[in-house]
């Protein structure tokens, strides 16, 4: 399966070879890659600390900001 997966990525645009034949290892594999690049994007851009922000996490910079929208808002 492994071996199948290597094959693929030797390919300049990452089309499968001929070498590889069995469609259902070379999806379970695709699949098997591709949650734990999900899981890191995710955390990327919403989980970790970023220090332009003030060290808070995406979504506690932009629920502050809705906060003081709303405050704002109530306040006009």
């Amino acid at each position: 399966m492994l071996r199948q997966a290597q094959q693929q990525v030797d390919t300049p645009n990452g089309s499968p070879k001929p070498e590889s034949t069995c469609r259902s290892e070379a999806s379970e594999t695709a699949t098997t890659m591709r949650w734990p690049n999900m899981n890191w994007v995710h955390w990327y851009y919403k989980d970790r600390l970023h220090g332009v922000i003030g060290y808070q996490t995406p979504n506690e910079k932009e629920n502050a900001f809705r906060q003081q929208k709303n405050e704002l808002e109530k306040a006009a």
